[in-house]
């Protein structure tokens, strides 16, 4: 399954090559999707000016859960994925990775 995530930038910088040897990719459509959102108060809970602090990529996932590949992306680089997109839905990820909400929605 195709999942586009966010991941600090810092994470990126420290890890990105080894993500990227792994077949995970920096994800810029994914990127433009996200400002556009927070752009258009879609997404009133997303501070614009963190966004510059975030990188955007995409991975193919053998997971089918939205959940699974949060703990996946989380165990790789340290840190949560505050956002994920699955199939079109984006999903924020709360304090725990259990917890996944669409957004919008």
């Amino acid at each position: 399954m195709k999942v586009s995530f966010l991941i600090s930038a810092g994470a990126f910088v420290r890890l990105g090559f080894a993500a990227m040897e792994r077949g995970w990719r920096s994800d810029p459509e994914y990127a433009l999707r996200t400002v556009q959102r927070a752009l258009d108060a879609l997404d009133p809970e997303r501070d614009l000016g963190a966004l510059e602090h975030l990188a955007a990529m995409c991975a193919e996932f053998e997971e089918t859960r939205p959940a699974d590949v949060a703990r996946r992306v989380a165990g790789f680089f340290g840190e949560r994925p505050p956002r994920l997109e699955v199939g079109g839905v984006e999903y924020a990820v709360g304090a725990s990775l259990a917890d996944l909400r669409p957004v919008g929605a």
